[in-house]
């Protein structure tokens, strides 16, 4: 297999893994409760919190102090709903044709179209064998640079970002992933606060707590990683052939 060839085939195995991974995925809101359904989580298809309600009786079911623990209680519930109904759903792609990867963006030429008209205008030349050279350093690049993106992406989505309502009173810990892994109430402001007030601050201090995170991660999964830029190569045939002619864009 020479490197063309390789490259392509990444390029193919990627698309077929994001497919397979779109049949798949969630699509549902799901929710969870604890402390006898008084407290209730919402999440959307990505793992999102989207509500959290707690409804009046809910001091009848849980002590103050653990209020915060409730509510991740039920947020852990709604995630294992959420992850039966994606292991049905794979379990039935099992059963399914594997997809067939999706042609690379339209362009005026693809990249093996462009690599043979550079061939063909510059012959045998040192040109020629240096691009080729070029080539094998980038999908050596791509194979290097896995484990450094994979912990660069690691670390983003494990670190933890903090959101709170606006009187401060309610703390909310999300990761990076958008797991939500910490709930804090004041508990004297908590003493004399009706549920639908607390219910408004705890949802508060979660959409903060994910503002936070997403000014800190970067839209882009692999942005800002050794592959960040190699692969917006691979769907881009114009701009790979530059990158390995070291031609002006």
């Amino acid at each position: 297999m020479n490197d063309v060839e390789r490259l392509a085939g990444l390029r193919e195995d990627l698309d077929r893994m994001g497919q397979r991974w779109a049949r798949t995925a969630p699509r549902e809101s799901q929710q969870g409760t604890a402390a006898n359904g008084t407290v209730a989580v919402t999440v959307d298809a990505s793992g999102t919190v989207t509500k959290v309600v707690v409804r009046e009786a809910w001091r009848d079911a849980v002590d103050g102090s653990a209020l915060g623990a409730a509510v991740l209680t039920a947020y852990a519930k709604a995630g294992e709903a959420q992850l039966a109904t994606w292991g049905e759903r794979s379990r039935a792609d099992e059963q399914e044709p594997e997809p067939v990867a999706a042609p690379a963006p339209p362009a005026s030429e693809t990249f093996a179209d462009s690599l043979q008209r550079f061939v063909d205008e510059r012959g045998n030349g040192p040109e020629v064998h240096e691009a080729f050279d070029r080539l094998g350093d980038l999908i050596q690049q791509v194979l290097d640079g896995l484990d450094e993106s994979a912990r660069i992406v690691e670390e983003r989505m494990s670190a933890t970002y903090l959101g709170t309502d606006s009187e401060r009173k309610v703390r909310v810990l999300v990761r990076g992933s958008g797991e939500l892994v910490g709930v804090e109430v004041d508990q004297r402001w908590l003493e004399q606060r009706h549920s639908a007030n607390v219910t408004t601050r705890l949802t508060e201090a979660v959409r903060a707590a994910y503002r936070t995170a997403a000014e800190a991660v970067p839209a882009g999964g692999l942005a800002g990683t050794p592959l960040g830029e190699v692969t917006a190569l691979l769907d881009d045939p114009g701009a790979l052939l530059d990158a390995i002619s070291r031609r002006e864009a």
